[in-house]
């Protein structure tokens, strides 16, 4: 992945919360399907193929144990029933898209852990796997996910998707050839 473009997608998360924050406040643990569903949207809405994934997602803490968002496959604290996140296209590469870690290692402190301090704020990765986060998409778990979106008011929805659309065109563009599931 070329740097530019990691760049300026850490910049497109960094406006997104930004906004997020300023509609919702700064304690907004607990709401990655919200997060992933508006990234996914704004950038289909600017001519990108984009998945919103909901599975589990497995995070290292501040002393290497497991985390868990989702089904417990692994020995660990199991603290999150799902987790959504977003996937994008660009080229051949796929690439995850999850700023909701920040928001996540926030809910540690009430669980008695402390964060990895390894991971970003802002997880922007080709792999679904490494040694710090691991995600795991699951679509069973995608009906909880659409479950708790339906409690958000749609125009709340619309603002933050239409935040992506443009950040999204400001920092990176449109592609060539606009791209539809």
């Amino acid at each position: 992945m070329k740097n530019t473009l990691r760049d300026n997608l850490e910049q497109i998360c960094h406006e997104f919360t930004e906004a997020y924050e300023c509609l919702l406040g700064s304690d907004t643990i607990g709401t990655c399907y919200l997060i992933g569903h508006c990234l996914s949207e704004g950038f289909k809405r600017a001519g990108y193929k984009a998945l919103e994934e909901t599975g589990t997602v497995i995070y290292k803490d501040g002393l290497g144990k497991n985390v868990i968002y989702g089904k417990q496959l692994v020995k660990g604290r199991l603290i999150g029933y799902f987790h959504t996140w977003c996937k994008v296209q660009f080229g051949e590469k796929e690439i995850i898209i999850d700023p909701s870690y920040k928001y996540n290692k926030m809910s540690y402190k009430h669980y008695g852990f402390k964060p990895n301090k390894r991971i970003p704020d802002f997880i922007i990765t080709e792999h679904n796997d490494c040694w710090l986060y691991r995600f795991i998409q699951d679509n069973s778990l995608t009906s909880q996910s659409k479950q708790w979106l339906t409690r958000i008011p749609s125009e709340l929805i619309e603002e933050l998707i239409q935040k992506v659309q443009d950040s999204v065109e400001k920092w990176i563009g449109c592609p060539n050839i606009l791209l539809f599931d």
